[in-house]
């Protein structure tokens, strides 16, 4: 789509509307970046027309020691609203940032509200289009990076941008690229006009940020309950709690690195949900339909530009009281977890 052709229809999507809500269906540094660049886009068009409410929903849980920096930093809580406890009769339309996907797990949607601005650079969507939609999908490194050209496209500086917006684009590319190391041109692009505009110390506090000790307790445990099969790999963490949550991705991210693996699950069980995270890099499997197909409709995927299957499962347990009790004891808590790791790896390894 030509730059022009980006700002018209934008721009008349926008102008058609009064309240829209931007749905960010899991926190990281690039859909952060780019929900707020975009909430910024609108309201910039919106100030000569009646539309003046643009809200910012997330689902999820900010539990990953980046995100967090990020949020505190720049004070984003205060923009930003769990779905969980969002109005969404209030709304008129919906618009998708880094995601393309109304049947995910993580967001539940009304089934009356079709996004009506879908902004995205994974190739799993499933929205039908038609008339007054701005749907945007493109197979670049970044969402962040399409924010930018879409920001260029409408007429307005890179320069108009303030500085906790340029840090947030900056580091959404950068991270979404694997450290630019996934970069296409249009990615580096992008990441120059912004990066020359902020100090490289802005980026450093979010690059490497701290992890916790409970974060290597369950690496090592993850390392000594794993049991691979070909190129699968099955591994647990046990029981663990709510702020660790995103370990659970974290370290799904780190064993599909290891050259023998093409698909890692790692599972734990978090506020009485077993939590999934996959990771595949075998393109010709394709890890929604595997995750669909295991671990039912609660699970989702995308794929990323370069291959990459990101995804996961939430599988509730609806643990009756007399339950939730007994698991209290360790003897009753370990065989639920031996249990529920059985069943995992039969999931996985079995056809």
């Amino acid at each position: 789509m030509k730059p022009s052709e980006l700002a018209d229809t934008f721009t008349k999507v926008v102008e058609s509307l009064k309240h829209i809500v931007i749905v960010v269906a899991q926190i990281d540094p690039d859909a952060l970046a780019s929900a707020f660049v975009l909430k910024e886009i609108i309201s910039k068009i919106s100030a000569k027309s009646t539309m003046t409410v643009v809200d910012i929903v997330f689902g999820g849980h900010i539990g990953n020691a980046q995100n967090r920096t990020i949020i505190n930093l720049f004070d984003l809580s205060r923009a930003m609203i769990p779905s969980t406890e969002y109005d969404f009769s209030k709304c008129e339309a919906v618009a998708l940032v880094d995601s393309s996907k109304m049947k995910d797990g993580r967001v539940t949607l009304p089934t009356n509200l079709s996004p009506v601005i879908v902004i995205d650079h994974h190739r799993d969507s499933d929205l039908p289009t038609g008339g007054g939609q701005f749907y945007w999908i493109d197979e670049v490194g970044s969402c962040s990076t399409m924010l930018v050209e879409l920001w260029l496209a409408l007429g307005f500086e890179i320069e108009k941008l303030n500085e906790a917006l340029l840090v947030m684009l900056a580091l959404g590319v950068f991270t979404d690229t694997q450290a630019l190391i996934q970069a296409g041109e249009r990615d580096f692009q992008v990441y120059q006009s912004i990066s020359k505009r902020i100090e490289p110390r802005q980026l450093q506090k979010f690059l490497s940020p701290a992890l916790n000790r409970d974060y290597f307790d369950q690496l090592q445990i993850a390392l000594q309950n794993r049991v691979q099969k070909n190129g699968s790999l099955v591994t647990g963490l046990g029981t663990i709690d709510h702020d660790d949550g995103d370990n659970v991705a974290l370290i799904a991210d780190l064993l599909i690195r290891e050259s023998t693996v093409s698909t890692v699950i790692v599972w734990a069980i978090v506020d009485n949900v077993i939590r999934i995270a996959a990771r595949n890099d075998d393109v010709s499997e394709p890890l929604e339909d595997f995750l669909r197909e295991k671990f039912g409709p609660d699970s989702g995927a995308k794929l990323t530009s370069h291959g990459l299957g990101i995804g996961g499962a939430r599988l509730e347990l609806n643990s009756a009281p007399w339950m939730t009790k007994a698991l209290k004891y360790g003897d009753s808590q370990k065989k639920l977890e031996d249990f529920i790791g059985q069943l995992v790896q039969d999931l996985v390894f079995n056809d």
